[in-house]
Order: structure tokens, then C-alpha cells, then sequence
């Protein structure tokens, strides 16, 4: 019996935090949002909150940062970063979960946070 097969990586997006960051979504990734949230990604149409929004984020740099903690982000992310770590969420909901939605061209594009 053969060995497991390579493991497939999960699509990457880029982005420039305290330092380069690369940023995927898995499978494990959304169950430890919804542990973190209580909320389905699924479910919530693009309308976050800042809390959601720093685990959202979180869970996706998990992967490149193990060691990475949800308050680290908290800390790293400034209020002025929030439009251009939207648009790079919503590029990486794109290439991740190729919904409906993306397919009909929105890209899969999250709303800024809407409280906390």
C-alpha cells in the first residue's frame, strides 16, 4: 500500500503587516474561526465584525506563523490598514472558497468591520 500522497498547499496571498506575511485558508482554518467566533464564515455575507475581522485574519496567518497569537495580530494591525487586509481577505476568499458569488465577480470581497 502506497504512502499518503502529497499534500495539496493551499492557495496564498501576500501581504505586508509588521513584516511580509503570507496569508491561506484551510478546512482546519475556518472550523478555528468559528471556535474563535461562534459565527460560520459561511453564514455571515461579507459583514464582520473588528473581532471577526482579527480572527479572520488570524486563522489565516496561522499557517505562515504558528507561533502567532490572536492578540499579536490585534496588535499589529493598525485602523488604517483595515480597507487594504479587507481587500486582501477578499482576494484570498476568492482563490479559496470559489463561491458563487466570486464566480459572479464580487471576488469574494469582505466588508469592513462593522463594530466589535
Amino acid at each position: 500500500m502506497k504512502g499518503c500522497e502529497d499534500e495539496v498547499e493551499a492557495p496564498k496571498v501576500a501581504i505586508v503587516l509588521d513584516k511580509e506575511r503570507h496569508m491561506s485558508l484551510s478546512l482546519g482554518s475556518l472550523v478555528d474561526f468559528e471556535d474563535i467566533t461562534g459565527a460560520s464564515l459561511f453564514t455571515l455575507q461579507g459583514e464582520l465584525t473588528a473581532a471577526q475581522l482579527r480572527a479572520l485574519l488570524y486563522v489565516a496567518l496561522k499557517a505562515d506563523d504558528p507561533g502567532l497569537t490572536v492578540e499579536q495580530v490585534g496588535q499589529i494591525v493598525q485602523m488604517s490598514d483595515t480597507k487594504r487586509i479587507t481587500d486582501a481577505l477578499g482576494q484570498l476568499m476568492g482563490v479559496s472558497l470559489p463561491l458563487e458569488d466570486a464566480e459572479a465577480g464580487d471576488g469574494g470581497n469582505l466588508s469592513r468591520p462593522t463594530g466589535t
